[in-house]
């Protein structure tokens, strides 16, 4: 079995994993990156609806969202659609509205919906959200984890992890690995990857959404 020696070994080839390789070349001597599938994104990665929105609710979440909108947008990777934030009640919107002064984001309040036959008490209309090209993040984050040394390997489950005095060695069917950091960016699968590791035993679990589109307008409850 081939033995390949890194300095930082990710397991995971979604967003998290390509844009922690493509981040990581050039401050690591050495990068390498294991997906059991055979293309990037294979799950929640390439189905993600992309909605770039720049107000979450929590103001240490919306000022990476902000600069992550802003990467976004700079990359091309970015359509600005602009976005709807809809309550029943005006007042749940003050927090978010709170939030867009702080950050010196653009939002514009009014009552209502703000769009024919939508109901709701009043909007937040944000011109700069938008949709994230998702396959277009996917391939550049690839590209530039390439163009800086690191080795991507799809196709590749990992069979067993093992912790060692100086780092993990870390087996597929095909190689094995010895890494001094290990990255678990498996997503879904993090829980497992982190038992393999003899990491603690979090039980993190996959959320699930679904979006529907309709031509019909949508009253909020």
């Amino acid at each position: 079995m081939i033995l390949d020696t890194v300095d930082i070994l990710i397991i995971g080839g979604g967003i998290a994993g390509l844009a922690t390789a493509a981040a990581l070349t050039g401050k690591a001597r050495s990068v390498a990156l294991l997906d059991r599938e055979l293309v990037p994104g294979f799950y929640a990665s390439g189905h993600n609806a992309g909605m770039a929105r720049s107000l979450t609710g929590r103001i240490e979440h919306s000022r990476l969202a902000v600069e992550g909108r802003a990467r976004l947008a700079s990359e091309g990777l970015l359509e600005m659609t602009g976005g709807l934030l809809l309550a029943m009640d005006p007042a749940n919107l003050d927090p978010l509205e709170a939030e867009a002064r702080e950050l010196g984001v653009e939002a514009i309040r009014a009552e209502g919906s703000g769009e024919p036959g939508l109901h709701a008490g009043a909007h937040l209309r944000m011109p700069g959200d938008g949709l994230i090209n998702i396959h277009g993040l996917l391939g550049t984050c690839a590209r530039r984890a390439r163009e800086g040394g690191a080795n991507l390997h799809y196709g590749e489950a990992v069979t067993a992890i093992h912790p060692e005095a100086d780092g993990f060695k870390v087996e597929t069917a095909r190689r094995a690995f010895h890494a001094t950091t290990l990255v678990n960016a498996a997503g879904a699968w993090a829980s497992e990857v982190g038992r393999m590791a003899g990491g603690l035993d979090l039980d993190l679990k996959p959320m699930r959404r679904h979006l529907a589109w309709s031509d019909q307008p949508f009253a909020p409850a």
